[in-house]
């Protein structure tokens, strides 16, 4: 019966220990995938997060431990897929001669964000064989919208 205590309290140490070695990793990796934009890492560091929840809280585990798991299936395909797929970052480009890598194309609004440069913008993007998906030019106005929209004519839909 002892040594049934012994291996208990070893269990439930371990089990505090993963909590908090999940939960550090987690805030870890959200802190670094909000600096590197990565959907990945933030894909981990949710499912990570998940789990340190899940083993805190019994009452959760039943609920979370389908979600993780598809959580997780999804974090490994993630980071497979751009492994096992050829030039996985060359299968669609904007056309370095377009406008919209150039820059100039948005402009910062202090206290609101950014909007459409006024003027004319050109937008390309090209496949890895160089195929053109699509090729287009904007006229922004000085409100920030296209001009090349009519106004006159009033389009409603009802879904």
């Amino acid at each position: 019966m002892k040594s049934l205590k012994i291996i208990i309290k070893i269990v439930m140490n371990w089990t505090k220990k993963i909590t908090i070695i999940f939960f550090i990793l987690s805030i870890t990796f959200l802190v670094i995938s909000w600096s590197l934009k990565s959907f990945q890492l933030l894909m981990l560091a949710i499912v990570l997060l998940m789990s340190s929840l899940t083993i805190k809280f019994e009452k959760i585990r039943t609920f979370m431990l389908p979600i993780i798991s598809v959580g997780f299936i999804l974090t490994i395909a993630e980071f497979l897929i751009p492994v096992l797929t050829k030039d996985y970052a060359q299968l669609v480009k904007y056309d370095p001669e377009s406008g919209y890598t150039s820059g100039g194309y948005y402009q910062r609004v202090p206290g609101f964000g950014y909007r459409l440069t006024p003027g004319k913008h050109t937008s390309k993007k090209l496949t890895a064989s160089g195929e053109t998906i699509y090729d287009v030019i904007y006229t922004i106005g000085p409100d920030g919208y296209r001009k090349d929209v009519d106004t006159n004519s009033y389009d409603g839909y009802i879904y």
